[in-house]
């Protein structure tokens, strides 16, 4: 499935409530952009994405992979802010490559809360998947003091561009307070897909955009509800990836048309290291091992086909016990990947 491989935690046309709030204190929304997408300016790949909306100042971060600051002197860089909901920028941020920054948009007019303001970028250390963190900071009185907001970062070079988001023009709204869906630790669902004509290839996605992106383009790939609740990663200051379990990397391989998933670190550096078949695109969620002994957990088995070339999982006993009966040969277990919250 090549749709979109952007993990980005998004709470979209699911039925999910977005809380406005003034902003009396600090909240974090993050996203997930596409690895290694085609047509970006060389060594300019952003991975991860965070915005913080306090009460005096916007701080937004982007996580660049296999990257280094000096990329940054020949590309052009903007970031857009939509603080009404209507999808087009009310206030621009724009620097040339190697020039100062200018602000334009309705909110940057004559009388308007962002004339005189500043943006301040800078770099950040992260961890080892992300070289570093391409930072802004704007004051919250130069947006309008919005309940809510919405952004994006165009990056662009005489070779290529790359969008954040690179599916919809914005992110997910950003909300001061505590009730922004998303929030580091926060349960999310795990949605199933099944593709027939895809050699039986099964998908697995806690993020809201990508789920509504595949039933509004693929019919290919057909919903099968809700596989698991897992719970929501973030890349913390102490170089973690999980509030609450461990990270569950996901890879996909152009191969075998299929992604595959896994909390075994051994495996993830094996597979980096050793099997080029498979790319890694990042953390999907975090989950649980046996070990941590977390009530009310169920464990989600793994399966391989060789005749199909594809893992399948499954919190499912009953789903589990009818491959182990032998009703179907075609799949083998191979244990249990990690423990998560059962659906309902």
């Amino acid at each position: 499935m090549r749709t979109s491989r952007a993990l980005v935690a998004v709470a979209v046309a699911l039925g999910l409530l977005f809380a406005l709030a003034s902003p009396a204190s600090a909240d974090t929304t993050y996203g997930r952009d596409t690895d290694n997408e085609v047509g970006r300016p060389p060594g300019f790949d952003v991975w991860q994405y965070s915005a913080d909306y306090g009460p005096t100042s916007v701080h937004i971060a982007f996580g660049l992979i296999n990257s280094n600051p000096g990329v940054l002197d020949g590309v052009a860089l903007t970031l857009a802010f939509d603080t009404n909901g209507d999808n087009v920028s009310d206030l621009t941020a724009s620097r040339s490559a190697g020039s100062a920054w200018s602000l334009t948009g309705r909110l940057a007019t004559a009388g308007g809360p962002a004339v005189g303001c500043v943006v301040q970028s800078g770099f950040a250390a992260t961890d080892a998947f992300a070289d570093f963190d391409l930072t802004f900071d704007i004051p919250t009185a130069c947006l309008g003091t919005p309940p809510s907001f919405t952004y994006r970062l165009d990056a662009t070079d005489a070779i290529g561009s790359e969008h954040v988001p690179d599916i919809a023009a914005f992110t997910l709204p950003v909300v001061a307070g505590p009730t922004t869906p998303g929030a580091v630790g926060d349960k999310v669902r795990v949605y199933r897909f099944w593709n027939p004509v895809a050699a039986n290839a099964h998908f697995f996605t806690p993020d809201e955009r990508e789920t509504s992106h595949i039933l509004a383009t693929d019919p290919a790939w057909r919903p099968e509800g809700i596989a698991f609740v897992a719970i929501a990663p973030w890349l913390a200051d102490d170089g973690g990836y999980c509030q609450e379990g461990r990270p569950v990397f996901r890879f996909y391989s152009s191969v075998f048309q299929s992604h595959f998933w896994t909390m075994d670190e051994q495996e993830v550096a094996q597979i980096t290291a050793h099997d080029r078949n498979w790319t890694w695109e990042g953390v999907a969620f975090c989950a649980h091992a046996l070990s941590e002994q977390v009530p009310g957990l169920v464990p989600v088995f793994r399966f391989w086909s060789p005749k199909f070339g594809k893992h399948f999982f499954t919190a499912s006993r009953a789903e589990a016990e009818h491959i182990w009966s032998g009703a179907d040969s075609n799949w083998t277990f191979e244990g249990t990947a990690f423990y998560a919250y059962p659906a309902s």
